[in-house]
Parts: structure tokens; sequence; C-alpha cells
């Protein structure tokens, strides 16, 4: 009965320690980590921690034979390890999720064939709240659970980062009959068209963003290129190809203002058309 209450004295005060240690942390943590994002990731694998060790000290003070016990623990695990490698694989996956700041609650990502918010984190999945395929940002209200794994077998892109910028595409085939010089007059309206709109965009970004921005304009990385092809698979003709780099929330809005200009220029101009499958 003494052990019972010795065991029960060694408990209490661990469970006491545990709790100023996780005390101290959130003092810490709120210090000195003023982002609310990593600040909850920091809390949340800190917790995680802590909780483990707490199992294990319980598992010492109350079980009997603690090298028995690890024994034990070590043939649980390689029998695990076999018929529950899935779980395992997704634990680890969230470690190098909290550890590697891959992305945090909020974050706008995209995981292999998934692209969303991101609305919760846990030890076996994350869960989503799925983004449109149409329309750049907005949700469909679906929420998607997503196996932890994922993210060490397909490359994960967080938008959420201010530095992001990407390369856009947008292929247009027009006809063999289109001449070339006013293929290339279009090139030249397009061109100002894309300078003009991330000039006017970069009102809205941030600090970061827009010395990213000036530092491409600094290396002329910034501007649009334009190519011609001619493209053998259908539909067939001569294809024109536009690579250019802006934030992906702007994307949309730039492809947008490239069609309707290319549609006016082919209303105004029946010498330009768009080539068709045939």
């Amino acid at each position: 009965m003494n052990e019972v209450y010795l065991n029960l004295l060694k408990a209490g005060m661990t469970i006491i320690f545990v709790v100023m240690i996780d005390v101290i942390f959130e003092f810490l943590i709120k210090r000195k980590i003023k982002d609310k994002k990593k600040s909850f990731k920091w809390r949340v694998a800190t917790r995680y921690v802590l909780f483990f060790c707490l199992l294990f000290f319980m598992a010492k003070i109350w079980v009997e034979g603690f090298g028995y016990l690890l024994t034990v623990i070590g043939v649980v695990s390689a029998a695990l390890t076999i018929t529950q490698k899935e779980y395992l694989m997704n634990f680890f996956g969230w470690l190098i999720i909290m550890w590697r700041d891959l992305f945090v609650e909020g974050d706008y990502i995209e995981v292999g064939k998934y692209i969303g918010y991101v609305k919760k984190i846990g030890p076996l999945y994350f869960s989503m709240e799925e983004g449109s395929e149409v329309c750049w940002g907005d949700k469909t209200g679906r929420i998607v659970k997503v196996p932890n794994s994922l993210i060490a077998t397909n490359p994960v892109v967080n938008f959420s980062v201010d530095k992001t910028f990407f390369e856009g595409k947008i292929l247009l085939t027009f006809s063999f009959k289109s001449p070339i010089e006013k293929l290339q007059a279009l090139i030249s309206t397009l061109e100002n068209e894309i300078d003009v709109l991330l000039h006017q965009q970069q009102a809205h970004w941030s600090q970061r963003q827009q010395k990213e921005f000036n530092n491409l304009k600094k290396h002329s990385l910034y501007k649009p290129k334009f190519s011609l092809r001619v493209n053998q698979d259908r539909p067939l003709g001569i294809q024109l190809r536009i690579k250019y780099l802006a934030l992906k929330q702007d994307q949309k809005l730039i492809e947008d203002a490239v069609f309707n200009r290319v549609m006016s220029t082919l209303q105004a101009d029946p010498e330009l058309e768009l080539s068709h499958l045939s």
C-alpha cells in the first residue's frame, strides 16, 4: 500500500512538473514569437512532446520491470510497423509539417491533386477547405481530409507565402492564314497590357512582395516572354505562347485581360482568326 501512495506522489509531482514546463514554454513562445501562425505551431508541437513525455514517465512509475516494458514496446513497435504502416507514415508526415514549417492553419496550399485552405492539422490527417478550380482562391464548400503522408511523396506549394511569384502560361493557336506581322503587333499590345496590370496590382501587395517585384524588375525578369511556334498537334496552326511571372491571385486577372484583348482584336481584324479542331 505504501508503494501505491509513493507512486501516486511521484505521478502527481510529474504532472505538476510537466504543467510547469508547459506554462514556461507558453510564456516564452508568446514573448519571443509575435507571428500568430508560428506561435500556434510551436504551442501545438510543444504540447504533443510534453504529452508523450508524460506517458513515458507514467509508464516508468506504474509498470514494474521497466527493461521488460521497453522490450514489449519494441516488439509492439515492430508489429505496428508492419501492420499499421500507413498510420506511422501519417504521423511522421505530421512531424515534417510541424518542424519544417511547410504550412499552418489558414494557408492556401496545393498538395498533389488537392488545393485549398488548411482548416486543421492533426497527427494523422489535415483537413482543407477545397479551393475552386474555376476561380482561384474561392472555396467550393467541401471539406477534404488529406493524409499527412502525402507531403512526403508529393510537392507542396504554399501560396500564402509572401515572397511567391509563380510562372503563368497562356497558349493561343491561330490559323495559318493569320499574318505574322499582325501577330507580332498583337504581342506588343499584350506585353503592354500585362505590364500595366502588374503595376496596378502592385498597390495591393505587401512590402515584401513589392521588394521582390522590384528585384525582378532590376534584373528584367518580370517582363512576359512571347514565342511563336508551329503547332503540329490539334488544333493545327501558329501557336502563341505567353509566359509571365505574377502572384497566384493575380494570374486570373491577367488571363482574363489577355483573352479579352485577343477577342476584341479578332473582332476588329478579320484577318486574324483562332485555329479550330477539325
